[in-house]
């Protein structure tokens, strides 16, 4: 008789491949019956956020993985408090109807976390506030607001939002704040080249066997284990930054920044949108990590983004509202949340919203019922009273 040995070589690695398949099976449902699935997105690698690359690992989590933009918020997301719930969109605010209703004067805001308005009640938010104050004002007027604000955003990321979702929903008014992402460095690159990146992986076969791939919580822990496809650290890319000369680019480069924000601009006095820049302050005193030298080449970074901003805002004749003046000679520490330089509290919120209703009033883009003059009409909305109050 005549034996074939193939077919006993063939028997054995088809019992190989089995005792694989049931060996790593069994590995990957230890896993996620112990909820170690390792989840790991192609964002962990392209953002100075650890924040970011912890919330995209649960999967309960407000924020959702995105190709486009690296990260969105979750549709009909509901707080644990159940205080707070995203609207069908993703976004904070109420759902709207669409077409606009007539009559109805619609305000877009385009922003990061301050936008967004974090560990603030929707209603304490600054678009919130805003559009409480412009009916106060004008109260035969029907407002309504388009947060498309997500913590963490740069101009890149917000750039892409405000075109798909914020622009449909024709907006009378856009606001748009941006300034403190943008400046710090990114992993590899800037935003835009980590997008350029990841879509160039994901046509390639290599991509998308690795996509693939990327749904074994095996895989992703190997992968964790091993230190593969790992960039620099977070204290790298910092400690460069706080040098002046980062070793990796910022987020969004400034001429990069100043293109965005005239991109933006544009399509705004294209649509027929009337635009408001929001200049972004650091204000003092600040946390002990930010004292120093440290803190002083952290504001020349940011007051570069500043001066961007301003440029863009006066060669498309927008209104802009500057945070350093506007919380001039105030009490900063009853304005912004303990030991954070960055997101103002309730008040420091409805302070804006106060004077972005003040820019709106003295510009002529909608009437005001309310005799009193606009606090802040000198210098396109950039004064304010010294003597504001929360009850004002």
């Amino acid at each position: 008789m005549v034996r074939f040995e193939g077919a006993g070589l063939g028997r054995k690695l088809l019992v190989s491949a089995i005792s694989l398949v049931v060996l790593f099976g069994t590995w990957e449902a230890a896993l996620r019956l112990t909820g170690r699935t390792y989840w790991s997105p192609p964002l962990r690698l392209k953002t100075l956020e650890p924040y970011f690359d912890q919330e995209l690992r649960a999967e309960e989590s407000l924020y959702r993985d995105d190709a486009h933009v690296f990260w969105r918020l979750r549709p009909n997301w509901v707080e644990p408090s159940r205080k707070d719930r995203m609207n069908s969109a993703g976004y904070r605010g109420p759902d709207l109807a669409r077409p606009k209703p007539p009559g109805t004067v619609r305000i877009a805001f385009a922003g990061d976390s301050c936008t967004y308005g974090v560990h603030t009640d929707f209603e304490e938010t600054y678009p919130a506030r805003l559009i409480e104050r412009l009916s106060a004002l004008h109260p035969a007027g029907k407002f309504e607001l388009v947060n498309v604000g997500v913590p963490g955003y740069s101009l890149y990321q917000g750039t892409q939002v405000f075109r798909e979702d914020a622009v449909p929903a024709e907006p009378d008014i856009a606001v748009f704040y941006f300034g403190w992402n943008d400046a710090k460095p990114g992993y590899r690159g800037s935003d835009r080249d980590a997008g350029l990146a990841r879509k160039s992986r994901a046509k390639t076969a290599a991509g998308a066997i690795a996509g693939v791939l990327g749904h074994s919580a095996v895989y992703r822990m190997l992968r964790e284990s091993l230190g593969l496809g790992q960039g620099p650290t977070y204290a790298d890319v910092t400690a460069a930054w706080y040098q002046d000369h980062p070793l990796y680019e910022n987020r969004v480069p400034l001429d990069e920044f100043e293109a965005l924000m005239d991109e933006n601009l544009a399509l705004c006095r294209e649509r027929g949108i009337e635009p408001i820049v929001v200049v972004p302050e650091v204000h003092l005193p600040l946390p002990p990590t930010w004292v120093g030298a440290r803190g002083a080449i952290q504001r020349r970074w940011y007051d570069r983004y500043r001066d961007r901003a301003r440029a863009a805002a006066e060669r498309h004749g927008a209104a802009t509202l500057d945070m350093r003046t506007l919380f001039e000679d105030l009490d900063l520490a009853d304005l912004y949340r303990a030991r954070d330089p960055v997101h103002p509290n309730a008040d420091g919120y409805l302070l804006l919203a106060r004077a972005l209703a003040d820019v709106i009033v003295a510009h002529g883009w909608i009437a005001s019922d309310d005799p009193r003059p606009a606090r802040s009409a000198q210098a396109g909305g950039q004064a304010i009273e010294a003597g504001w109050s929360r009850d004002d």
